[in-house]
């Protein structure tokens, strides 16, 4: 064997002897973060009419504004696919020590829901969601409520939406048709913990 060989079979087996030693942390996970704080508060929800859904299944995403250089700039809302066992929490605003804080949108895994006995199955799919005119907000800390479809005495009826008060440390689990199969489950709306 060559010198350079041998010296190069060397350095490799110090080199690996002593990475082999060596624990690399991964980095810690990232926590979600507000995006912009600013002192200036947002302005309240526009009026927005959603078109009409493209499928019963859809999940409207409800507009909201946006902290873009030095002012706010409204987002539109738009239809999107419903994930499983996960529900789209809407980006909010919060004051937090006089400061305006953005939370963005985001998916929020929340496993398949506990069998409860005021659950609803049924057979028939919901009808796309109607198209409601949403006003404007009562003030900055509200947000809106989608209405939904929930099951009556042998058919779907329509429960129009609302504004409601953010609460602080959760978020709004909307209530919701999920297909199981050939069946639809419904799952009634609730408060949930970040």
């Amino acid at each position: 064997m060559d010198r350079r060989k041998i010296t190069r079979a060397l350095l490799g087996g110090l080199v690996l002897s002593t990475l082999g030693g060596c624990y690399v942390a991964p980095p810690p996970p990232r926590a979600p973060r507000a995006d912009v704080a600013i002192t200036q508060p947002p302005p309240a929800d526009l009026n927005e009419a959603p078109p009409s859904a493209p499928a019963a299944e859809m999940y409207w995403v409800p507009g909201h504004w946006v902290w873009q250089g030095n002012g706010y700039v409204w987002r539109a809302g738009h239809w999107v696919s419903p994930r499983p066992d996960q529900v789209f929490v809407r980006a909010y605003w919060t004051n937090e020590n006089g400061y305006w804080v953005y939370h963005p949108g985001r998916w929020e895994r929340v496993g398949a829901a506990p069998v409860d006995p005021r659950d609803i199955v049924v057979a028939e799919a919901p009808p796309p969601p109607r198209v409601e005119v949403i006003g404007v907000a009562p003030g900055p800390g509200f947000f809106w409520v989608p209405g939904y479809w929930r099951w009556g005495p042998g058919r779907h009826v329509w429960v129009g939406g609302h504004w409601a008060p953010h609460r602080p440390g959760h978020y709004w689990v909307a209530p919701h048709w999920a297909r199981v199969g050939v069946s639809f489950h419904f799952r009634g709306g609730y408060w949930r913990r970040h």
